[in-house]
């Protein structure tokens, strides 16, 4: 009997073991699934708020496109709006994979990014550039006669036709490119000179033509012709635009030449003789006094009253 009532227990005991464990199980499987339904919830609530952004961004983009926009939204406000809007949606969590609408808004973000980048980008010319602008016919072939220098006595209107031409595109030259001194054996190698037949010859006659005018002169060593200083603005015009520059940013200090080197001005890189030259006139019209040191170092004080 006691056997049997043994084997009775043991027997009940293994039904509650099977029937606890059935119950730990659907348990589990309620638990299990109602933590899915949260997180399929959950995601549709943080693609419903994605989908949201998204829709945002278009809109704003519109608006832009149709110029409607009273006030142009900066990008750094919009970049914190939409990282606040996503850490809302996703409380918090680090999102290992982004979802499409979140690529979706991140890529029409960065469209936005390099369409404010392109208006604020500054396109930079290069001295030719600058120099076809005003002398248009140097590419135009019809004129690619006028890099043939005309011989000066055998076709002597041409050759003074031609020498005014290309005087005034090298004095252009140093304009656009703010050049104080140029080396005429560097020009062989510069557009449009190199295109010259005889490029040495052309290139020295356009300089001799300037120097003529009083435009140029020759320095270092003359009879080598290597360096032409070219006053693109005359020694009085550039007196007046370093006046102008003192007056409107209110110069009181002594400045020194190094001060000047620094200014990013036009007349930043004048030779040093020109701009004591420069400092004289001031000096003599009672508007700057002249500072002079020791080792040949200079500078002005201005009076700005």
């Amino acid at each position: 009997m006691s056997s049997i009532a043994e084997q009775v227990r043991k027997k009940k005991e293994q039904i509650k073991e099977k029937e606890h464990s059935q119950l730990v199980s659907e348990k589990e499987i309620s638990e299990s699934s109602l933590s899915e339904l949260e997180k399929d919830k959950v995601r549709k609530a943080k693609l419903q708020k994605l989908k949201e952004l998204e829709a945002e961004l278009v809109q704003i983009e519109q608006k832009k496109e149709a110029r409607v926009v009273d006030q142009d939204i900066p990008l750094a406000d919009l970049e914190e709006k939409l990282a606040s809007h996503i850490k809302s949606a996703t409380k918090g969590e680090i999102v290992l994979r982004e979802s499409d609408d979140e690529a979706a808004i991140r890529s029409e973000l960065e469209s936005i990014k390099q369409e404010m980048a392109k208006e604020k980008a500054v396109q930079v010319k290069t001295h030719y550039e600058k120099l076809v602008e005003l002398h248009n016919w140097i590419e135009e072939t019809q004129y690619e006669f006028m890099y043939a220098m005309p011989h000066p006595k055998k076709a002597k209107r041409d050759f003074e036709s031609w020498r005014e031409e290309w005087s005034q595109v090298l004095l252009d030259y140093a304009r656009v490119g703010t050049l104080h001194i140029i080396f005429p054996k560097r020009l062989l190698t510069e557009k449009p000179f190199n295109k010259f037949i005889n490029r040495k010859k052309s290139v020295l006659e356009l300089c001799e033509a300037l120097v003529e005018k009083d435009l140029a002169k020759w320095i270092g060593n003359k009879k080598k012709k290597d360096q032409l200083r070219i006053y693109w603005k005359s020694l009085e015009e550039w007196t007046a635009v370093v006046e102008q520059w003192a007056y409107d940013n209110a110069i009181f200090d002594v400045i020194m030449i190094p001060d000047i080197r620094k200014s990013k001005q036009e007349f930043a890189l004048l030779p040093v003789e020109d701009l004591k030259v420069i400092f004289r006139k001031l000096e003599k019209m009672n508007k700057a006094t002249m500072i002079e040191l020791e080792n040949n170092q200079f500078g002005i004080k201005f009076k700005l009253i």
